[in-house]
C-alpha cells in the first residue's frame, strides 16, 4: 500500500515590523588585508499587491565592535500601488569610506505591507598596493 501524502496551501499574511534592525556580517571582500574604499551602495526592493508603506535608514562600522556610522540616504515610500513595483534606491558618497579592511551594514526602520528587500550591493574599489624592492 502506497503512502498517502497530504499537503496544505501556504497563505501569506504580512505583518507590519516596527522598529525591527538588520545587520550584515562583516565584508572583507574576499581580501582580508587589502585596504579598500566604500563608494556608495544600491538597494533593491520589491513591493506588491497592496498599499505599502516604508522608512529606511543605514548605518556603517568597520570591525565587529566599532561605532556605527550613519550612511548618508534614508528611504522613506508610501505607496497605494497595488501593482507589483521594483524600485531601485542608489547612494554614492561626496567622499568615499576609505583605507578601511572591513565594512558592515546595519539598516533598520519599520515596514508596514508585501515590501521585500531583494538585494543590497555594495560599490567599492580596492587600493592599489604598491610593492617595491630594494636591490643592493
Amino acid at each position: 500500500m502506497a503512502n498517502q501524502i497530504y499537503s496544505k496551501q501556504w497563505t501569506s499574511n504580512p505583518q507590519p515590523l516596527n522598529e525591527f534592525v538588520m545587520v550584515t556580517k562583516l565584508q572583507d571582500f574576499d581580501n582580508t588585508y587589502a585596504k579598500k574604499s566604500i563608494l556608495g551602495y544600491i538597494i533593491n526592493m520589491t513591493e506588491s499587491k497592496s498599499a505599502s508603506f516604508y522608512n529606511l535608514r543605514f548605518a556603517y562600522r568597520t570591525s565587529e565592535n566599532g561605532t556605527w556610522f550613519p550612511l548618508p540616504g534614508s528611504i522613506y515610500n508610501v505607496s497605494t500601488n497595488t501593482n507589483l513595483k521594483s524600485q531601485e534606491y542608489r547612494f554614492y558618497f561626496g567622499s568615499p569610506i576609505s583605507n578601511i579592511t572591513g565594512f558592515q551594514l546595519k539598516l533598520w526602520g519599520s515596514m508596514n505591507g508585501e515590501i521585500g528587500i531583494n538585494d543590497i550591493s555594495i560599490i567599492y574599489r580596492l587600493k592599489r598596493q604598491v610593492s617595491s624592492n630594494t636591490f643592493e
